[in-house]
């Protein structure tokens, strides 16, 4: 594969995490407020399954491509954000979640996705730049 089709499918996976983030971080997050106690954990068990089905190949993507193009630092800087914030902190607040309805554990996620979103969004600007830099758009 070419620098220019890495470079692509890093920038597309990007902004499709990015979307992702913002949709979960506006919508889908503060609705884990409103579920009942009583049903949360099978909720929250089933929504992260279905979460990491949508997740787990644009973030492996991404991953792949960031390592072939390391040297653009700043993304990089944020990929590993990214990774730490999502597999050190984030997912154990979610798996500890399935064990029953936690106002203060939501918004530790809603608030550890701040840094996540945030994050996708710094990492989208940097690889459209470089992406428009690079094949001249």
């Amino acid at each position: 594969m070419n620098g220019e089709a890495i470079l692509l499918a890093n920038l597309a996976a990007t902004v499709f995490l990015t979307g992702l983030a913002w949709f979960l971080q506006i919508v889908h997050l503060p609705l884990l407020l409103q579920t009942s106690p009583s049903s949360f954990p099978e909720y929250i068990r089933r929504q992260r399954r279905r979460n990491t089905m949508v997740m787990v190949v644009p973030m492996t993507v991404e991953l792949l491509a960031t390592a072939w193009m390391w040297r653009v630092y700043a993304a990089t800087a944020l990929e590993i954000v990214i990774l730490v914030t999502t597999f050190g902190f984030y997912m154990p607040s979610h798996i500890r979640l399935t064990r029953g309805y936690d106002e203060a554990g939501i918004r530790r996620l809603i608030a550890l996705n701040w840094i996540r979103t945030l994050s996708w969004t710094g990492r989208a600007a940097i690889l459209w730049w470089t992406t428009s830099r690079q094949l001249h758009i």
